[in-house]
């Protein structure tokens, strides 16, 4: 799936996801909601990801926003 404020990846048994919206420092919409739940339910029903039953490794991040003080 291709999802519009996220980014997802796995790599090594671990599944991250990046919120993507550096233009509005990562605000949280809806449609962020939606992609974040999709994504950790992918990366609970994927083998790929480590994890025992149905728990998954995930980090969630933010992507560095341009005008952020932090």
């Amino acid at each position: 799936m291709t999802y519009q404020h996220i980014l997802y990846v796995v790599s090594e048994k671990i599944a991250t996801i990046t919120l993507n919206r550096p233009d509005r420092m990562n605000a949280w919409t809806p449609i962020m909601e939606r992609d974040v739940r999709h994504a950790m339910e992918t990366a609970s029903a994927d083998d790929n990801v480590r994890g025992t039953g149905r728990r998954a490794t995930l980090i969630i991040r933010r992507s560095p926003s341009r005008s952020s003080a932090c």
